[in-house]
């Protein structure tokens, strides 16, 4: 099923009002999964919608945002399996709006957007307030799996301006074809209390074909801390395909 945003719910020259799927497409997708349970969504949408109260009657979500005029085409390649998903989402789906940090600064009032976030932003939020996300920031499935090992940590230089070099291996543990996108998420333990839990230093991207199993070295090079941090180099660091395990529900495709 195809489901998605119409422009009565979102367009340019109006701010939304929630994040829901119209009522008529939730209510179709119920009447069809209860004759079939072997439904799959397929979302066309320029903006996150929340999926918490209809994901469950889905086998799998495919987020395919806004697409171009080859859209159509990559979505049957995925569909059928001629290609594999490789795409992690670039932000959270929470359970509900009420949950998104710009609740309380948006939307403007007097011509002014106040951004009350700080550093909080994006998924730094929900780390931060430790909220239930119906998917968060990094995740992604595929039709292969991929396996992460060798972490190794080098710390370069301490102090104001710390310097480290990441380096894991990652290979394809599956019988698939696949692209894995790496993520390394760093974290503070002398953090001010405003400030986030960790947050992304890379997301290297690596091709791994089924046939060799190859496996691929990647080594984040040092360089500038994230946008206001400052991590100790002694602080620890974490390697993996996404931020969180998460349950037996349907996942998202991206």
């Amino acid at each position: 099923m195809f489901l998605g945003l119409p422009p009565s719910h979102e367009s340019e020259g109006y701010d939304r009002e929630h994040m829901n799927l119209p009522r008529q497409q939730i209510d179709l997708l119920e009447a069809v999964a209860a004759a079939n349970p072997n439904v799959i969504v397929v979302l066309s949408n320029g903006a996150a919608v929340t999926v918490a109260d209809w994901q469950h009657k889905a086998r799998a979500v495919l987020e395919c945002w806004l697409l171009g005029q080859a859209g159509g085409a990559a979505v049957a390649d995925l569909l059928l399996g001629a290609v594999s998903p490789s795409g992690k989402l670039a932000e959270t789906i929470p359970v509900r709006l009420a949950d998104n940090p710009t609740v309380g600064n948006f939307p403007r009032e007097n011509g002014s957007v106040r951004y009350g976030e700080g550093l909080l932003l994006g998924y730094r939020w929900y780390d931060a307030h430790r909220l239930e996300v119906s998917h968060p920031f990094g995740h992604g499935l595929s039709y292969t799996s991929f396996a992460y090992r060798d972490l190794d940590l080098q710390v370069l230089a301490d102090g104001a301006a710390p310097r480290v070099r990441v380096a894991f291996t990652i290979s394809n543990a599956g019988d698939r074809a696949g692209i894995e996108i790496a993520q390394v998420y760093v974290a503070d333990p002398a953090r001010p209390s405003t400030g986030p839990s960790r947050s992304c230093a890379a997301s290297p991207a690596s091709s791994l074909s089924q046939v060799h199993r190859s496996a691929s070295r990647w080594s984040w090079a040092p360089g500038p801390s994230p946008t206001g941090m400052r991590p100790s180099a002694t602080g620890p660091s974490r390697a993996g395909s996404s931020r969180c395990v998460l349950g037996p529900l349907a996942g998202i495709y991206a």
